[in-house]
């Protein structure tokens, strides 16, 4: 099943679906497309990211100016855009190409500090590269396509629809991974040893157990001859895959902990979940840990898999046009983001950096009659008529489970 390897070829052209997309170096993005054969095609685009400045035109004549020479800048030039959606006509900003995806940030801070945080404002400067591309290129994952040679880029014929209900789908391999702890104490920690790993593919199950590093080697061995498309875990992004890399790295085969189709080794990084509040509760989010070529579903840090399973995943990730990993952690919320900004992108409306639009004063009086002065009213649940007010702000997040 290995066929991987031998597909980062010179492309002449190929029919299959979009599996996988991300930014891999300087204005450089990989695709893979699971072929109409089965094969796992590994393309690279150039994909340069660009972002907008407006302000004063004389304002945007001296940063031309200041800008000339910048490592962070490839080229530049005057278009016409619209730079804000309330308003009917364009107007010309300055549009920036990036050198590398890597600096926007810290050079968008950049361009705000040289304008005293008042003279410009910025544009498409934090949309996520993946769908940036999946914009540009009019794509979206798992749309089956025709990709071919168009001078140094790829270019896409576009052989579905994402209107579509009834679309056809690549047979997609998928594997379970789950492991094992030798506790020490009734807490588990890095310091434990990996107990086994069990792997299910196939209809089968694999138990791998003995050395930790043999395990572990044992564990990307298998992953690289069955192939899948997309790894299952309970806990992969808060536990199991920090905690594989770094016995990976205390027996010495960090490097060899390969479960990507890319050579790129899973790393124990040091990256911070977060908490957030969410109608009334507190919720933790687990850093993503990213595989790049196959996608991996953490069952356990997904709100969409474990509302609709892996069909409800596929459709929200084709219809917003968010990459299935990202899709896989994302709230609806940020998701149904996403459509708003292709649908902006599309439309040559510029995304802001950071959002200018306070809400409108409302008087003390105001606030506690939206506000119900804090009240939350519990509903009689069935059906009811002669209704006479809908009260969304108590009913909201369940009216939507419901």
């Amino acid at each position: 099943m290995n066929d991987w390897k031998n597909s980062f070829r010179r492309l002449k052209a190929v029919k299959g679906w979009i599996l996988d997309v991300y930014p891999s170096g300087p204005n450089q993005i990989t695709v893979w497309i699971i072929s109409e054969n089965g094969e796992r095609v590994k393309l690279v685009d150039k994909y340069v990211h660009r972002i907008y400045v407006a302000g004063d035109h004389a304002a945007l004549k001296e940063i031309t100016r200041k800008i000339i020479g910048s490592g962070s800048v490839a080229d530049f030039r005057f278009v016409e855009k619209y730079a804000d959606f309330m308003e009917a006509s364009k107007k010309t900003v300055l549009e920036i190409d990036m050198t590398d995806y890597g600096r926007t940030p810290h050079f968008a801070r950049k361009l705000l500090r040289l304008g005293g945080y008042v003279k410009y404002q910025l544009y498409n400067v934090d949309v996520p590269i993946a769908q940036a591309y999946l914009y540009e290129r009019d794509i979206f994952p798992l749309a089956k396509v025709l990709a071919y040679e168009k001078g140094e880029q790829i270019g896409y014929e576009l052989l579905d629809s994402v209107e579509s209900c009834q679309y056809e789908l690549p047979p997609l391999r998928s594997m379970w991974l789950r492991m094992n702890v030798k506790k020490e104490s009734p807490v588990v920690s890095f310091q434990d040893k990996i107990r086994n790993v069990t792997l299910q593919f196939n209809g089968q199950s694999l138990n791998l157990d003995g050395d930790e590093a043999d395990i572990i080697l044992k564990t990307v061995e298998t992953v690289r001859l069955i192939d899948p498309d997309i790894i299952y875990t309970e806990g992969g992004d808060s536990f199991v895959f920090p905690y594989m890399a770094y016995r990976a790295f205390v027996n010495g085969v960090l490097n060899e902990f390969i479960l990507s189709r890319e050579e790129i080794p899973l790393k124990a990084k040091k990256v911070r979940g977060r908490s957030y509040f969410s109608y009334g509760r507190v919720y933790y989010k687990a850093p993503l840990r990213r595989l790049y070529g196959r996608i991996h579903i953490d069952v356990n840090n997904t709100f969409i898999y474990s509302a609709s399973g892996l069909e409800g995943l596929i459709e929200v990730s084709r219809t917003c046009r968010v990459p299935l990993h990202t899709a896989a952690r994302a709230s609806i919320g940020s998701i149904m983001t996403s459509l708003q900004l292709y649908t902006a992108w599309k439309d040559e409306i510029l995304i802001p950096w950071k959002k200018r639009e306070p809400e409108s004063f409302k008087t003390g009086w105001e606030l506690l009659v939206a506000d119900r002065g804090g009240f939350i009213f519990e509903p009689k649940l069935g059906f009811h008529t002669d209704v006479v007010e809908v009260d969304f702000t108590s009913m909201f997040p369940m009216l939507m489970l419901t």
